[in-house]
């Protein structure tokens, strides 16, 4: 084009659809965008959920559900996958609130006498598709996230759970699991086959690698299909332009935690870094 400038003039300048987007720069709120003139029916269609806005708020969206089989009949109506995502995540946030309401959680399944400010956070995670721990050192954040992963076991099917920590700690987590619960914890470890196997394979609800394994073993992790992963000593992706950081934020999961007792040390973006593990639109673009 840059060599045949009169092709450029020749190209309709028309904008070639509505597109119904998630918009970084308001918060990810559902929108739309057309810098064109609307047909009446489109301007009334958009009008009848968007009023004269080109937004809508958070809490419209179970409203907003019927637009998406309404558009089904308007050609120049494009909606993007993330807006689909993001009623999904909607519809999810409520059925864990409404289940929330109508649970008591049973901690029976913890062989420990909890303390109050540990029932506290295992309440405060059980019913979140994301959660951070921060509790300072020495408080008990690994026996949270072990009763938190049991308890979302019975509440809603986790199957397997995926520990994330440094390799020095591996065993240890295995020992905390043991002894704690009744549950069965394999350390994913060996050759590249043998650990291949033993995501697929392993019939323990919690499976346990170091950081650095994940960079290794993305593709079997994902192919494992896990359904809550629970990052130890999350400060390890605090760099969000480290190849581990990305991996990690690449594994596949319904649910997430994270545990980490180190408070911001140097900037804000490593509780960034970090956030965009457990949900990539939580926060506003970097």
């Amino acid at each position: 084009m840059e060599e045949n400038p009169k092709k450029i003039k020749k190209l309709d300048k028309k904008y070639p659809f509505i597109e119904i987007h998630t918009d970084p720069l308001n918060d990810y709120k559902i929108s739309w965008f057309f810098p064109e003139k609307l047909d009446k029916d489109e301007e009334s269609l958009l009008t009848s959920y968007f009023g004269e806005n080109n937004s809508i708020d958070d809490n419209q969206i179970s409203s907003f559900f019927s637009f998406v089989h309404k558009s089904r009949d308007f050609q120049r109506i494009k909606i993007r996958e993330e807006v689909f995502e993001k009623i999904e995540t909607y519809f999810e946030n409520n059925e864990l609130e409404q289940i929330e309401q109508q649970t008591t959680l049973d901690f029976s399944v913890i062989n420990a006498t909890l303390y109050p400010y540990q029932k506290e956070g295992i309440l405060f995670s059980v019913f979140k598709k994301g959660v951070i721990i921060a509790d300072e050192m020495g408080l008990g954040k690994t026996i949270q996230a072990i009763a938190t992963a049991i308890l979302k076991k019975e509440d809603f099917n986790v199957k397997r759970t995926l520990v994330i920590c440094p390799a020095s700690v591996k065993h240890q987590w295995k020992n905390e699991v043991l002894k704690f619960s009744n549950e069965k914890a394999a350390v994913i470890e060996g050759n590249p086959e043998n650990r291949n196997n033993l995501y697929i394979n392993d019939d323990s609800f919690f499976h346990i690698i170091n950081y650095e394994t994940v960079l290794r073993d993305l593709s079997f992790i994902n192919k494992a299909d896990y359904d809550f992963v629970i990052l130890d000593e999350a400060q390890k992706i605090k760099n969000y332009e480290t190849q581990t950081a990305n991996a990690v934020k690449r594994i596949q999961k319904k649910h997430g935690l994270v545990i980490t007792g180190t408070p911001l040390e140097n900037k804000l973006l490593d509780l960034y870094s970090i956030v965009q593990f457990l949900d990539q639109q939580f926060l506003s673009p970097q």
